[in-house]
Order: C-alpha cells, then sequence, then structure tokens
C-alpha cells in the first residue's frame, strides 16, 4: 500500500478582532459618508474609498477607481441614510453590513431599501477606507 505523510507547521497567531476604537473609527466614517450624500458633500465622496475601490450595483456595471466611483455618486446618488447593522473584522481588514432607504435620480425608480455590504482596508496613516462595496437594492412597484 502506498501512504502518505502530511506534516503540519504551527498554527498562525491570528489578531483577535478589530478594537474599539478600529470599530469606532469605521462607523463614524460610514456615518460621515452616507451624511455627505444627503448635505451637498456629494462631489467629495471619493475619498471615503481606496484608490483602487471597487463599487458594485444592481443597477449598473460595476465602477472601478476613486475618481470612477466619486463620479457614479454625482450623477447617481439623490440621497440616503444609512443604518450599520454589523461590524466586523481583524488586523486591518473589516466589513460592514448596512441597510439604507435610496433614492435614485431615474424615472423608473423610488425610494427603495438596499443591503450593502462593504470591505474595509485600514491605511497607514490610521484611516479606515471602502475597498470593495456591492448593494443589492428591492425595487418597489412605482
Amino acid at each position: 500500500r502506498d501512504r502518505a505523510t502530511f506534516g503540519c507547521a504551527p498554527a498562525a497567531e491570528l489578531p483577535e478582532g478589530l478594537t474599539e476604537a478600529d470599530e469606532a473609527a469605521i462607523r463614524e466614517t460610514y456615518q460621515a459618508f452616507s451624511a455627505g450624500q444627503e448635505t451637498g458633500e456629494i462631489h467629495r465622496l471619493g475619498r471615503f474609498f481606496t484608490e483602487d475601490a471597487l463599487w458594485i450595483s444592481q443597477m449598473d456595471a460595476p465602477v472601478r477607481g476613486r475618481d470612477e466611483i466619486e463620479a457614479w455618486f454625482q450623477i447617481k446618488a439623490v440621497n440616503s441614510g444609512v443604518e450599520i447593522e454589523e461590524v466586523r473584522g481583524t488586523g486591518d481588514l473589516a466589513y460592514v453590513v448596512a441597510t439604507r432607504m435610496l433614492t435614485l435620480d431615474r424615472p423608473d425608480w423610488v425610494t427603495v431599501p438596499c443591503t450593502l455590504l462593504n470591505d474595509w482596508e485600514k491605511q497607514t496613516d490610521g484611516r479606515w477606507l471602502i475597498a470593495r462595496s456591492a448593494s443589492v437594492c428591492a425595487a418597489q412597484p412605482s
């Protein structure tokens, strides 16, 4: 009979999750991002994303890069309010699950509920930025 031998390396120690300060920073940044959509700061929303960020919306083709994401917001999003449901992560990576009501400047859309999943990366300067974002919105009959 053939036999196989397997070796195991000691398990690497993983960080234990986000610190309270990191979770608070993510929540604060996300609230500022959401407020920017409502207060006329929409032209500056790109600052909440990494340079190579990816924005996935079920309504349009994916958008890549801070500048393209900022342009998408200027054209598409009218307003929203976000409620953070969950923040989890470890080390320099985190994710946020949130919900919001979103109104788009399109004749065939009304205000719709959306579920959001955002991947966040901690930058070398300590800021948390969105690296990947996906939203699923439920179309409402008009």
